[in-house]
């Protein structure tokens, strides 16, 4: 699984979003397109999708609404070729929060983002139980719908933060070494309250300091850490949120 899997865990969700009970489906909902997959694998069509989310990774912002878009198209065909992919499965996953970043309230409610998401990164678990990125994808997406959705609607969900934290341990226990995987939890808590959290996201920060890069995506990555842990050492609480919230 590629390092791409996590980054960009970004719900939107409100209480209102959580009360329907219809089961999500997961899989493609539309047929492979023959101009995009002709001679193409489920695998090369991942690889597009994840290529296109690795510039907004990279960036910390997408080039275009249609960037993530397109990331989810090429994931939906991969799936409509194999539907037992796991790695398309995070794309979806990944790809949809990416979209629902900057979605209207209403449209996110109607088309489910928050649950999509989870049913999604649950597949994966299921058939993968110990899949590093899905339980780190897992741990960020309770945290932030205990942020978004507050008490009552992380309730509705069943969301918390002990789930966070188991779905976390066993992420860290998988894959000890992946720096995104700390960051993104980091960051989530800071998004969530830098200040109750500060133990917390500093001992998550400081590992990634840490830890060797491998590419583009974690040099990246690592820097925003860094200056995430300075605002934490230094008690900018508001900015530490501030920043948290607006970054990938």
């Amino acid at each position: 699984m590629k390092r791409i899997c996590l980054c960009l865990c970004l719900l939107f969700l409100s209480p209102g979003a959580l009360a329907d009970d219809d089961k999500i489906r997961v899989g493609p909902s539309v047929p492979a397109d023959d101009a995009l997959a002709q001679n193409k694998s489920a695998d090369d069509l991942v690889k597009q999708s994840r290529e296109l989310l690795s510039v907004c990774i990279v960036k910390s912002g997408c080039p275009s609404a249609e960037t993530p878009e397109k990331a989810e198209t090429l994931a939906l065909q991969a799936l409509a070729i194999d539907a037992d992919n796991i790695e398309a499965r995070m794309q979806m996953a990944i790809a949809i929060s990416m979209q629902a970043r900057d979605m209207p309230m209403g449209k996110a409610r109607k088309e489910r983002v928050a649950e999509r998401m989870k049913a999604y990164a649950e597949s994966v678990l299921k058939d993968d139980p110990g899949n590093a990125w899905a339980h780190g994808f897992l741990a960020v997406w309770h945290v932030e719908v205990r942020r978004r959705g507050g008490m009552i609607g992380a309730a509705i969900m069943g969301a918390s933060l002990d789930k966070a934290r188991t779905h976390f341990a066993y992420a860290e226990k998988s894959a000890p070494d992946n720096l995104i995987l700390r960051w993104q939890y980091a960051r989530a808590l800071a998004a969530l309250d830098p200040e109750r959290f500060d133990d917390e996201i500093r001992a998550q920060l400081q590992d990634v300091s840490t830890l060797t890069c491998q590419d583009q995506i974690e040099q990246a990555v690592q820097k925003r850490a860094e200056k995430l842990l300075g605002a934490i050492q230094q008690k900018q609480f508001a900015f530490a949120e501030t920043f948290a919230n607006t970054q990938m």
